[in-house]
């Protein structure tokens, strides 16, 4: 194979780097990382959220060669850069480094509960962003049974009655609703007020009841824009978007789904814009228009395989095999269904997994 040579530099320069590294001592190596972090936390920026993890990486190589009043300072600073990284990564969409950031976090936090916690609560949502719902319940239950705080413990419990609502579970959901609920009003949240008011209205939608559902998703949507809370409007208008599309209302749904797009366009709102396609893909199958949902639900793919989604991966699996059916591709079609089943089984998504199952079964 014929490489350019300056790839062919680059590769020879990272091995050489390498090989030279794993030659020093671990010793030396240690005080390396050491130095490294002491140049590193004096320049200028460094102290920005995108740095937190390299310089994790220096404290942590760091520990070996420290004395003990050393290493006390190198875990707390690795403790801090860790959390700040985790938080960084998840919100800029590199979920394997966060969840590689927090599975080091957590043992370094025995001991202190709030921070415990709050680890574990970012835990939780970063294994719900890449559809990994078996392990974000543990998570919330972990929350729910640790927790100091009354709104990390509702918001907690709001997850977990959502989840049983989606799997048909109502009883339980209300159960859960019933514990979680009231914390609100012990530590109010304007965006756990408005979550809960969507809760309310998702429970309406699923029992029939659009009109109702319909209401409080409007009541949702101005107490969220009078908050400024984006994200929660974003949340309104694809519910609304949705019960409007389900009634015929296509004009009604394409606006909400509009109002939502200038929303989702800043770099950390991709997992919302992905979200808008999804539902922009269902209403544009709706209307018949299946070319122009699949270049929707391409978007939606190409973002949940670059970033691990893949909760949201099956959700597009499952709407393309829809299209794909009803454009008469049935062996394809079956087999983005069955693809999706798998996935959604071993993420713990019930909802998908049953609506898959159906898909795939279709003749």
């Amino acid at each position: 194979m014929n490489l350019p040579a300056e790839q062919v530099y680059l590769f020879r320069h990272a091995v050489v780097r390498q090989a030279a590294y794993q030659l020093q001592p671990p010793l030396h190596r240690a005080r390396a990382h050491a130095l490294a972090l002491q140049i590193l936390e004096g320049l200028p920026g460094m102290a920005s959220p995108a740095f937190a993890l390299e310089l994790a990486g220096h404290a942590e190589n760091a520990l070996p060669g420290a004395s003990d009043d050393e290493a006390h300072g190198l875990r707390s600073k690795l403790t801090q850069y860790l959390a700040t990284g985790a938080d960084y990564a998840r919100f800029n969409y590199d979920y394997a480094a966060g969840e590689a950031a927090l599975r080091k976090l957590m043992p370094l936090l025995e001991g202190n509960a709030e921070r415990r916690m709050k680890a574990a609560d970012v835990m939780a949502d970063l294994c719900q962003r890449m559809g990994r719902h078996t392990e974000a319940r543990k998570w919330f239950e972990f929350v729910i049974e640790h927790g100091t705080s009354p709104m990390f413990r509702g918001r907690a419990l709001l997850h977990l009655a959502w989840e049983a609502l989606e799997h048909g579970d109502f009883s339980r959901a209300e159960g859960l609703a019933a514990r979680g609920e009231p914390l609100n009003e012990l530590e109010p949240d304007p965006r756990m007020t408005v979550a809960w008011v969507l809760y309310h209205a998702r429970r309406h939608a699923l029992r029939g009841d659009q009109h109702e559902a319909n209401r409080l998703q409007n009541q949702a949507l101005a107490q969220a824009e009078r908050g400024g809370d984006w994200v929660q409007a974003v949340i309104s208008h694809l519910h609304l978007a949705e019960g409007l599309a389900k009634q015929g209302n296509f004009e009604g749904a394409k606006g909400h789904l509009d109002r939502a797009e200038p929303l989702v366009q800043g770099p950390t709102a991709a997992n919302w814009r992905a979200q808008v396609d999804l539902g922009r893909a269902e209403l544009l199958r709706m209307q018949g228009r299946n070319d122009d949902a699949l270049a929707c639900l391409r978007n939606v793919t190409e973002f949940a395989r670059a970033t691990g989604s893949m909760g949201m991966y099956a959700s597009a699996l499952l709407r393309r095999a829809r299209i794909l059916h009803e454009q008469g591709q049935v062996q394809q079609a079956r087999r983005d269904a069955e693809q999706a089943r798998d996935i959604a089984t071993e993420i713990g998504d019930e909802a998908v997994r049953r609506e898959a199952v159906s898909v795939a079964n279709l003749n």
